[in-house]
């Protein structure tokens, strides 16, 4: 079994829906996820992410269940042999919504495992950057 290269679960005080629209919505992913997204959230699309560090990406949508869970396939454009696969899944619990994230190497023939070539985790930054985009929106709806 290949473990994963990360897994971070953070509350956010937001329904579901609102943090399904922070994860979806291309304007809403540049706030918050540190990358231009060139992505339309439905099964079977494929798009684009820019990171802001350069690096560009091919993204490809697995799975899509509304509010529920978002999977994705991505990888460099000039690295493909490093994707990876990133599960996005939300429990809506009084109001607040429990995301977790987790992103897993590819297993390639023959059980070898594709790494990314980055040496940091990406997602403590970029679930801190959802969170504040969160806090933002709730502290402009008081």
């Amino acid at each position: 079994m290949v473990e994963p290269v990360v897994r971070r679960t953070v509350e956010l005080d937001a329904p579901a829906l609102e943090v399904w629209h922070l994860l979806t919505d291309p304007a809403e992913l540049r706030t918050w996820f540190a990358a231009d997204v060139d992505l339309v959230a439905t099964p079977g699309a494929t798009g684009l992410v820019l990171d802001h560090d350069g690096t560009t990406r091919h993204v490809v949508v697995d799975v899509l269940d509304a509010e529920h869970r978002l999977d994705l396939t991505w990888w460099p454009t000039d690295l493909p042999e490093a994707a990876s696969t990133i599960s996005f899944t939300l429990d809506e619990q009084g109001g607040r919504t429990l995301l977790t994230v987790t992103e897993t190497p590819v297993v390639r023939a023959g059980g070898m495992v594709c790494r990314s070539r980055e040496a940091a985790d990406p997602w403590t930054g970029r679930l801190l950057g959802l969170e504040l985009a969160v806090l933002t929106r709730v502290g402009a709806s008081t």
